[in-house]
């Protein structure tokens, strides 16, 4: 059973780049044991070639960067562990424009991008760090350059929301943080200062309030970078992704726990008709008991109504041989009862083994080669501590 990671942004917000980002830090070496692979050569070869032109600082600006995507783009991934294959996910790309529900998206692809968000382990948003670079810019007048985006969000989600639907967990990505870090506030006063992660988290959680506001949201806030300095000489300056592991290890996380819960949400259900059968294997063993008695009892009593209407008439006792009747007739009936009981209970046994395996084979296929996922989430230590709900990584002193 796979599990899905969306992540939204407007154009040219680096979701494209964040992933080749994710696919060269991932891919190769991976972090802390943990491994990425396509399950599809073009979806290898699309990346590795974004990676090489990324890595040749050489490029110009508009070959060495990916082209914005315009339409969803989906990448299918398996996360491995030492190399052993865990997890297959889905991570599903979408533009901006689905956020609105633009008038070229028809309501099939609409309604599956709801689908895929509700069925998401974590959901990103890439947020623009170019937008919150710059100097003499007050905290309200970064808020304003993410109204494109926030507006788009905000009256998605609060739709969303309103319409029963769960929220997955959430990681604002922000991209382009070698920007973003270099990035000045002016206060109430007009004096200038370093934006800290405190501005930027109220940058966010009043730019994005719905998701801030919730104690049950649970919401991350991740600046990732390509490199500290590859915006310096007009964009030629290394290739170094930084912290583009801590969204995905996020969504590995929660992807993680989601599948130990429904692991054991499993193994439970499987207990539960394993316990059933047996409870119904003793209440057929006291049925066909039951039956037995009851066969045994209409034999003795045909034998002596048989014996009874062989005797001359004179002799015969016509009530014993009618009350042996009835009662042979009602006797037959709970039979036929307890053989109609005897067969419903094989055929819950049945249902119930048919159930077991189908629930077994559940968490077989979620768990190659006898995974213990829970051994995996605990050597996630940045998350496993909680740390993600500060998810700030090593960009933000």
């Amino acid at each position: 059973m796979g599990r899905k990671f969306t992540i939204l942004g407007e154009q040219h917000s680096g979701k494209t780049c964040y992933l080749m980002a994710l696919f060269r830090a991932m891919a190769g070496n991976g972090i802390e044991g943990y491994t990425i692979t396509t399950q599809e050569v073009s979806d290898h070869n699309k990346l590795l070639i974004g990676c090489e032109n990324l890595i040749n600082r050489s490029l110009p600006q508009d070959e060495r960067f990916p082209t914005a995507s315009l339409v969803p783009e989906p990448y299918h991934f398996n996360l491995c562990f030492k190399h052993e294959n865990i997890m297959p996910f889905d991570w599903l790309d979408y533009p901006g424009g689905y956020l609105l529900k633009k008038a070229d998206i028809t309501e099939e692809k609409y309604n599956e991008f709801t689908k895929n968000i509700q069925e998401s382990s974590t959901l990103f948003i890439c947020v623009d760090g170019e937008l919150l670079s710059g100097e003499n810019d007050t905290i309200e007048d970064k808020i304003d350059k993410l109204f494109p985006l926030s507006t788009k969000v905000n009256v998605y989600f609060n739709a969303y929301i309103s319409s029963g639907k769960k929220m997955p967990p959430v990681a604002f990505i922000v991209t382009k943080y070698d920007l973003c870090s270099k990035a000045k506030i002016t206060d109430d006063q007009g004096n200038e200062r370093a934006m800290t992660k405190d501005d930027l988290k109220k940058i966010l959680s009043e730019s994005f309030t719905a998701f801030f506001t919730s104690s049950s949201n649970k919401v991350g806030i991740i600046p990732v970078t390509l490199g500290k300095k590859i915006s310096d000489n007009n964009y030629q300056g290394r290739f170094a992704p930084q912290d583009v592991h801590l969204p995905i290890f996020m969504g590995i996380y929660f992807a993680l726990r989601d599948q130990i819960k429904a692991d054991r949400d499993n193994a439970d259900k499987i207990h539960d008709k394993e316990s059933d059968t047996d409870f119904l294997r003793r209440k057929i063993v006291e049925a066909q008991r039951e039956l037995l008695n009851l066969q045994n009892e209409i034999a003795s009593m045909r034998k002596r109504k048989l014996k009874e209407e062989d005797k001359f008439f004179l002799f015969r006792d016509d009530a014993l041989i009618a009350s042996l009747r009835t009662k042979i007739a009602v006797a037959e009936r709970e039979v036929e009862r307890l053989e109609d009981k005897i067969d419903e209970m094989q055929r819950k046994i049945r249902a119930n083994g048919a159930e077991i395996e189908q629930t077994k084979k559940l968490i077989s296929s979620a768990r190659p080669s006898g995974v213990n996922f829970a051994k995996y989430l605990d050597e996630i230590e940045w998350f496993s501590q909680g740390k993600w709900q500060d998810g700030f990584g090593g960009l933000i002193e």
